[in-house]
C-alpha cells in the first residue's frame, strides 16, 4: 500500500471525456491531515521533526477525497467538501469502506439514474454484461498462455483452448443466464489447469476443485480471502466513481450482494487476487502452518492472513497501462478507472463502455 499521499487527474482517451475533472485525492500516509486553507486542501504530515507540507490543491480540482487508514481530515475542510459538494470516503488501510460523507446535493444522482435505467434495457445490459464476461476470460487465458511458454501439458492446453471456445460463443449469448452460464463453465475449465500452475509438492496445497463456504483446502482459503480484499477496493472504487454497489448488470440485484461490485471484480480476479495466490504459494512466501481446521473448512490463520496482506498491498500498487489510457497506474487507481468508465457510459448510452483486458 502506498505510503504517501498523492492527487492524480484522468486523462482519458475513452470515447467521450467527462466534463470538468474527474480527480481523487488519495491520503493514505499515516498521521496525515487534510485541511482547509482559503479555497485549497491542504496535507500536511506530522513527524518527530514537525510539520510537513505534502500537498496543496484548489478545491475546484477535487471531487473526491479518500482517507485511508488513520488519515483524517479537520472539521473546517469537512464543512467546505460539504459546501462544495466533494465527498470524502472512508477507507481501512486494506482499502474496506468504512463509509462516507457528502452534502445535501450529491453529484451521482445521474449515476443512479443510469444504473436503475439500465435494469430496464435488456439489450444495453447485456452489452455490459457481455463485456465484464469476455473481459474475465480474457484475462484468464492470458494467465494460462503466460504459463504455457515455461511449461507444456495437456492439461494446459485443454483449458487454454476451452477458454478460447467460451469466448467465440460470447457473442451468441443472448439472455444473463446464457452469459452467467457461460462465465461459470470458462471459470470450471481455467480451475481445472490450477494443478499445473502450482508448482509446491506439499500435500496441503493438492488443488482439485473450487470451493466456498466453507472452503476445503488451503488454495480455496487464500483464493476466498484474497477475492475479499479484492471486493473491498473495488467497492471502493465504485462509490468514488459514484455507483451504487449493488445495482449490477451481469448479477442481478439482490438483498446485501453488492453485485455491481461483483460485475466489475471479474476481470481483475485472473490479473491481481489469482496472481497473489499463486505468487504466495510459488515464492513459499505461505506455509501450511498458516492455515487452521474449523467449522468444517480450512481458514488462513493470523500469520498467515499478515503474508496475504502483505503480498496483495504490494499487487495492487503495481502498475499496469488500461486498455485505451495514455499511461500507467497502480491497480487500485485501475480500479477506479473501470468504474468511472462504467459510470460514465451509464450516464451517456452514446459513451462506449471498455472493459479492463491486460495487455
Amino acid at each position: 500500500m502506498s505510503s504517501t499521499s498523492n492527487a492524480d487527474t484522468k486523462q482519458s482517451s475513452d470515447p467521450r471525456p467527462s466534463a470538468g475533472p474527474a480527480q481523487t485525492l488519495y491520503v493514505d500516509t499515516a498521521s496525515a491531515v487534510v485541511r482547509r486553507e482559503d479555497q485549497y486542501f491542504v496535507v500536511d504530515h506530522h513527524t518527530e521533526n514537525g510539520t510537513e507540507r505534502q500537498m496543496s490543491v484548489p478545491v475546484p480540482e477535487v471531487d473526491t477525497i479518500a482517507l485511508v487508514g488513520r488519515a483524517c481530515c479537520t472539521t473546517p475542510a469537512l464543512r467546505l467538501s460539504l459546501r462544495e459538494n466533494v465527498q470524502v470516503v472512508l477507507l481501512s488501510c486494506h482499502g474496506k469502506v468504512k463509509g462516507r460523507l457528502h452534502g445535501t446535493h450529491p453529484a451521482n444522482v445521474n449515476v443512479r439514474l443510469g444504473q436503475y435505467e439500465a435494469q430496464t434495457e435488456d439489450a444495453r445490459r447485456q452489452m455490459f454484461a457481455r463485456s465484464f464476461v469476455g473481459a474475465k476470460i480474457h484475462n484468464m487465458r492470458r494467465r494460462l498462455r503466460n504459463t504455457t511458454y515455461r511449461r507444456t501439458g495437456d492439461r494446459l492446453s485443454e483449458a487454454t483452448r476451452a477458454l478460447k471456445r467460451y469466448a467465440q460463443r460470447l457473442s451468441t449469448a443472448e439472455t444473463l443466464d446464457a452469459l452467467l452460464g457461460l462465465e461459470g463453465a470458462a471459470s470450471k475449465a481455467y480451475f481445472k489447469a490450477w494443478p499445473v500452475l502450482i508448482t509446491r509438492p506439499e500435500p496441503e496445497f493438492q488443488f482439485s476443485t473450487r470451493t466456498r463456504r466453507p472452503p476445503e483446502s488451503a488454495v480455496n482459503a487464500l483464493l476466498g480471502f484474497t477475492y475479499g480484499l479484492l471486493q473491498n477496493d473495488i467497492e471502493a472504487a465504485c462509490i468514488i466513481a459514484g455507483l451504487g454497489p449493488h445495482l449490477g448488470l451481469l448479477h442481478r440485484p439482490r438483498p446485501h450482494a453488492p453485485t455491481a461490485v461483483l460485475d466489475l471484480m471479474e476481470a481483475f480476479r485472473p490479473v491481481v487476487a489469482d496472481s497473489v495466490v499463486l505468487s504466495l504459494i510459488n515464492r513459499g512466501a505461505i506455509s501450511p502452518e498458516d492455515f487452521e481446521q474449523r467449522d468444517g473448512g480450512v481458514f488462513l490463520a493470523e500469520q498467515g492472513r499478515e503474508a496475504v496482506y502483505r503480498a496483495y498491498g504490494e499487487r495492487r500498487d503495481e502498475t499496469v497501462t488500461p486498455p485505451g489510457y495514455s499511461r500507467s497506474l497502480p491497480y487500485y487507481r485501475a480500479f477506479e478507472l473501470q468504474a468511472r468508465r462504467l459510470a460514465r457510459s451509464l450516464m451517456d448510452p452514446g459513451t462506449s463502455y471498455t472493459p479492463f483486458r491486460r495487455p
